[in-house]
């Protein structure tokens, strides 16, 4: 299945990386990696662990419920602060026809709360489920989610980011973007989930192997 690799910079300016964004996500990742972030998160062939989040109304959800009449694509995202997030998530938005016409879920998952979470729901549109992972607790059980070092802290600081803000939350942690396709029995059929949080995987391709699964 392919991927793709979003422009690293968050700047406004993606073609200038004079404030070496590219070489502290590199050192950050390689650190990612190197502890075995995302390593540990639900493979191929497994149950998925249920979960229960609230949506943008309030109403909890578990993931069992979602699954129970036919697949789901599950898509932990960092937000819409994030441009790569953004990327991809805009991606979704143009196959999501695809998926409701073939009775297949997207759920996007995403530390996000309140307006934030409604303005990300609004961009993917159709009857894409907006789940919000309060404190990062699916996350964190998931083992998707990091906590931030101080190099990183200050450098979103520095440009206007305020994570404590966005999430909520003064934890500090943020989740490794990952796409998984759940059966309605609950067992992953694909996943993908990269300490490297600018490799993605390809929506389109996604969408296609789970309606394949109708």
């Amino acid at each position: 299945m392919s991927h793709v690799r979003i422009l690293p910079n968050p700047s406004a300016n993606a073609n200038d990386d004079a404030d070496g964004w590219t070489e502290l996500y590199e050192r950050v990742i390689e650190k990612l990696k190197r502890h075995g972030v995302a390593a540990s998160s639900p493979q191929v062939g497994e149950v998925f662990p249920d979960f229960s989040l609230p949506d943008t109304t309030g109403c909890y959800l578990s993931l069992h419920a979602l699954y129970s009449d036919g697949p789901v694509v599950l898509s932990f995202q960092r937000g819409l602060w994030c441009p790569y997030c953004s990327h991809e998530l805009a991606t979704w938005a143009e196959v999501l026809p695809l998926l409701d016409d073939a009775g297949v879920k997207l759920v996007i998952v995403a530390g996000e709360v309140g307006d934030r979470a409604v303005s990300l729901q609004q961009l993917v549109g159709g009857n894409a489920v907006m789940l919000c992972d309060v404190d990062h607790g699916a996350a964190l059980a998931t083992g998707l989610a990091f906590h931030v070092e101080e190099e990183m802290k200050e450098r979103y600081r520095a440009f206007g980011l305020d994570l404590g803000a966005i999430y909520a939350s003064d934890g500090w942690f943020l989740p490794v973007p990952a796409t998984y396709v759940i059966d309605a029995g609950g067992t992953v059929r694909y996943a993908h989930a990269d300490a490297d949080f600018r490799a993605r995987a390809d929506p389109r391709d996604v969408a296609a192997l789970a309606v394949a699964l109708r």
